[in-house]
């Protein structure tokens, strides 16, 4: 019966004062005297069943936790318990469990997870138990031999895998800005620090700005990147050697994005984003295709709940929370310092740059 052995040592955790390593060594020692060093240790009660009485315990164990050690002698010698109150524990034969644990039923609600997976988890510590799962009604119904203390466990254990996983859903649009036009609302801003002169100014900003990818991505923490691709076919002549033939080939830019949720919570979320943009600049040359070049950005953003952000400037690899209208107000962070200056000294005039303009929801 391996819950027992799990459940022990939960159990006894909670009582324990101390949790100091120590040393069991014995050669067909009685099993309660061997009862009586851990009773000491731990400071609870430990009562045997009389048919445990003629049972030997021989052991050699260094270096271990008091807890670990009971566990390896009650499960070597065929032992399970009962915990009949906060601090006093029967041992017995596992044979014998019918005698000191009574068959009980309970149902469970599941919230959150698949009761499923739940029951799953429950059978692990709990193997005697029959736990059944309802799809439809998303519960869980347990009949079987288990104690007060066991339906203890059993809820603690719900509770871990029962918890809401944040989602995050990321709405974003790369844009193209003139930098001029984002310096110039950053200064309109330090004089005027309050949500509606933010608002303004992204309203402002983004009518003047053209838009490069937009989409929404739904995260969960912790899990591989999100990414969408945009790419742009654009075509071109080629002449052959001797002038006289030519042919149509394609060259390829544009822009992947990607971001994972390092974590999030109710308040907000930590973004980790990567940006890969190519656009096509210069003239074209016959036979050659279009000259590029490519943006490769990586940064990592904090976000609030619904809160609107624009951030770069991402061709100084910043990605600097440079305009934001959450409830509370703006927030101008720079990637060189705080303030307002710093954050017009990462930014180029007279230059157009990529922008990330988003929002992320929290669920």
């Amino acid at each position: 019966m391996k819950y027992i052995f799990l459940m022990i040592l939960f159990s006894m955790m909670l009582v324990s004062t101390h949790a100091a390593a120590f040393e069991l060594d014995c050669d067909e020692k009685p099993l309660h005297e061997v009862l009586k060093i851990f009773a000491d240790e731990l400071g609870v009660n430990i009562i045997a069943d009389p048919k445990t009485r003629d049972i030997k315990v021989s052991v050699s164990l260094k270096n271990i936790e008091p807890e670990d050690a009971l566990e390896l002698v009650l499960k070597t010698s065929g032992l399970a318990f009962n915990r009949e109150s906060a601090n006093t524990y029967t041992i017995f034969k596992s044979a014998d469990a019918g005698k000191y644990l009574s068959v009980n039923s309970c149902v469970f609600r599941i919230s959150y997870a698949s009761a499923e997976k739940v029951a799953e988890g429950l059978r692990l510590l709990f193997p005697q138990v029959n736990f059944v799962p309802d799809k439809k009604g998303n519960s869980i119904f347990a009949a079987g031999n288990f104690s007060d203390g066991d339906l203890a466990v059993m809820k603690e254990k719900i509770k871990l895998l029962d918890s809401k996983t944040p989602r995050v859903k990321v709405n974003y649009e790369i844009l193209k800005i003139e930098n001029n036009r984002v310096i110039e609302s950053v200064l309109k801003l330090s004089s005027s620090p309050h949500g509606g002169a933010a608002r303004a100014a992204l309203n402002d900003i983004i009518s003047c700005s053209r838009s490069l990818v937009k989409a929404s991505i739904t995260l969960i923490p912790s899990e591989k990147a999100a990414s969408i691709e945009s790419a742009t076919r654009v075509p071109y002549l080629v002449r052959d050697g001797d002038g006289l033939n030519t042919r149509v080939e394609e060259s390829a830019a544009g822009d992947i994005f990607s971001v994972r949720a390092l974590s999030a919570g109710p308040e907000g979320a930590t973004l980790e984003f990567s940006l890969d943009t190519g656009h096509f600049i210069g003239d074209i040359t016959s036979g050659l295709p279009p000259a590029s070049y490519s943006q490769r950005l990586t940064g990592v953003i904090e976000v609030k709940n619904r809160e609107k952000v624009l951030a770069g400037t991402l061709s100084r690899n910043a990605f600097d929370k440079i305009i934001s209208c959450g409830g509370e107000g703006i927030d101008m962070p720079g990637g060189y310092g705080a303030g307002k200056n710093s954050v017009i000294s990462s930014i180029r005039a007279d230059e157009s740059d990529c922008y990330i303009y988003m929002e992320a929801e929290i669920d």
